[in-house]
């Protein structure tokens, strides 16, 4: 029969403001509040009994309070430290730790930073001591763990793409941001290195056994779309301001030639040939571009003699798939709209007008939501349109898609009768962007568009006899 009473706080003389955070002192009994203009205020008996403005800290989102200490940060990049017996009203007796100096501490064996910073010091977002180590949680979506005395010892537990904000664009109240993970690429020849990149601006190289991040890099644009080349010698990322980069996969060093300019459009989709000799890169107004490129000495030169860059127009919409033939004669490109072409590439990328004449093509790879092999895919009253990604296996026997419902589908390959049985798994928070398949085929990666997430599913073969519409969708839609 209990029950709760509410009653207003009495903020005094220092004026109504928006708490976010609250934490109580266990050896005085008082709550201390954060608000959103960076006051701490303490309160007794329901009032506001006394209170500090912390400048470089508005606004306070985190407070964290135990008996090894007090802790508030805020969007200004620094933590504030007091000792269990002191009053965070007391700015004084407060130790700072400089986060922004932590944070780029932090680098691997190439220099290069382990965390995201835009330019601004980290926003601390959360707080919460453990076993004699303080958990920091940030805007960029890390967890940091701070332990030590003096200055602190900082290690990253917990990395992924997190929503960002260019820095030249303003903040609005209200304003929704959308920040969402679209590339993703699987080496060639190592079974658990995979690459993602995003609108956060960084590529991002994982390790699938250690479910770590190695490395990243800072990019100028958004990245849209990603691939490695064959011999595992480059790195392809498409950006959203319609350029191609070339990176060195080990180093993510960046390749100072490029032999062409950026288009007009955001990338939508790269794929390197078989041979690795040509870089396919499609583009948002339906644009395709073939760009002759050799390595040498994993240096990327333009080929002498090669001729011009073969520009391909045919669709009318952004372009969301592109496969090779095995013998890179041929190229398939697919658009949102649902239309599918074949480029003859020996014959100077003279598009193939009948599709009888691919019918019999073996194709190094197979990302498009239609054609013969992926009829099966479509579920019913679909026009394939929901489906956001395809990838068929390297041993070419499976193929997984992912959709706008968050699902994440295993096929057989081919799939051309029409209501396929699937096997179905469930786990990002909105739209499935990517999926690809390791080298070895034994997990599969996706990405969540919305959720900025970064999962692997383990490919097991079936023993449990287990058919359950769980498992298996026969009548999808």
């Amino acid at each position: 029969g209990g029950g709760w009473a509410a009653r207003k706080g009495v903020f005094g003389a220092a004026g109504a403001q928006t708490v976010l955070c609250a934490g109580w002192v266990p050896t005085t009994g008082a709550l201390i509040t954060g608000t959103s203009r960076g006051m701490l205020l303490e309160w007794q008996g329901g009032a506001v009994v006394r209170s500090v403005h912390l400048q470089s800290q508005w606004p306070i989102f985190a407070i964290a309070v135990s008996s090894e200490g007090i802790a508030v940060g805020g969007r200004g990049g620094r933590l504030l430290l007091w000792p269990a017996d002191a009053s965070p009203a007391d700015a004084r007796a407060a130790r700072p730790v400089d986060l922004g100096q932590l944070a780029t501490s932090m680098t691997d064996e190439y220099g290069r930073l382990r965390c995201l910073l835009s330019g601004d010091s980290p926003c601390v977002r959360a707080l919460a001591f453990a076993r004699g180590t303080l958990l920091v949680a940030t805007r960029a979506g890390e967890l940091w763990q701070l332990g030590g005395h003096g200055q602190p010892s900082c290690r990253v537990l917990v990395q992924g793409h997190a929503v960002s904000r260019p820095r030249h664009e303003p903040a609005a109240v209200g304003e929704g941001l959308r920040s969402e993970t679209w590339a993703l690429a699987t080496h060639p020849y190592l079974p658990s290195t995979f690459v993602t990149a995003g609108d956060d601006c960084t590529v991002r190289v994982w390790d699938a056994d250690k479910r770590a991040m190695v490395c990243m890099r800072r990019l100028r644009s958004p990245a849209t779309s990603s691939d490695f080349s064959p011999d595992s010698a480059l790195l392809a990322v498409g950006c959203a301001d319609g350029t191609t980069l070339l990176l060195e996969p080990e180093s993510l060093t960046e390749l100072p030639q490029r032999p062409w300019a950026p288009q007009a459009g955001a990338v939508c989709a790269v794929r390197f040939s078989p041979d690795s000799a040509q870089l396919a890169v499609g583009y948002a107004d339906g644009l395709v571009e073939v760009h002759p490129a050799f390595v040498d000495s994993h240096a990327l030169t333009a080929a002498r003699g090669a001729g011009p860059t073969r520009l391909l127009g045919a669709h009318a919409s952004a372009v969301c798939a592109l496969d090779w033939s095995q013998d890179s004669g041929v190229l398939q490109s697919c658009c949102e709209g649902m239309v599918i072409a074949w480029w003859d590439m020996e014959a100077g990328g003279e598009r193939v007008l009948d599709a009888e004449q691919v019918r019999d093509v073996e194709w190094s790879t197979w990302s498009s939501p239609i054609g013969w092999p992926v009829v099966g895919i479509l579920a019913q009253l679909s026009d394939g349109t929901d489906i956001n990604t395809t990838s068929r296996s390297t041993s070419g026997h499976l193929l997984v898609s992912g959709d706008d419902f968050g699902k994440v589908n295993l096929f057989a390959y081919p799939s051309s009768l029409a209501g396929s049985a699937c096997r179905v798994g469930v786990a990002h928070a909105g739209f499935v962007s990517h999926a690809a398949w390791l080298c070895d085929d034994t997990r599969v990666i996706t990405t969540g568009g919305a959720d900025n997430t970064v999962m692997q599913w383990r490919v097991g073969r079936g023993g449990s006899g287990r058919s359950s519409r769980a498992l298996y969708d026969n009548e999808r839609g």
